[in-house]
């Protein structure tokens, strides 16, 4: 939420004029790729230095062991975790009302607030338990994927 305030109202300060929408996509993207990258590295860092060795020893490139040796470890190691981040992601999605961008969150909360009733927060619920379990499922083919 930090970010996003930082974005909205110092880059105006500094006489950087920026759209709400593009506010919450650079936050978002700032903010996340930070913790994609930090996954990535832990996952290489995981690995045994013995792949990395064997693959000098053998005469493959470094760039050519990192592509096709190291990060295909690394990314199917780290894939729970890349799951995880995706579903925060989407749960923060609701961060944006800071912004007033309206989401999903505040037009439910307008709903309940207009008819008196607490069903569109179910219907809610559900949208965000259809979005992560696609996600997981998603990254469970992947990891099909990858042990093949």
């Amino acid at each position: 939420m930090l970010q996003l305030f930082f974005f909205m109202f110092g880059l105006p300060a500094l006489g950087i004029d920026v759209d709400r929408y593009w506010v919450a996509v650079i936050g978002f993207a700032i903010n996340y790729t930070a913790y994609f990258v930090e996954i990535i590295r832990a996952g290489l860092e995981a690995l045994p230095i013995d792949q990395e060795e064997s693959a000098f020893i053998m005469g493959a490139s470094v760039p050519y062991t990192f592509e096709k040796i190291l990060m295909p470890q690394a990314l199917r190691l780290q894939l729970p975790v890349f799951a995880n981040e995706w579903i925060t992601l989407i749960k923060d999605t609701a961060l944006v009302t800071v912004i007033a961008i309206p989401d999903l969150l505040r037009k439910v909360r307008e709903v309940v607030s207009r008819d008196f009733t607490i069903s569109p927060f179910f219907i809610a619920a559900i949208f965000y338990l259809l979005f992560s379990y696609i996600i997981i499922l998603g990254l469970k083919q992947l990891e099909k994927r990858f042990d093949q």
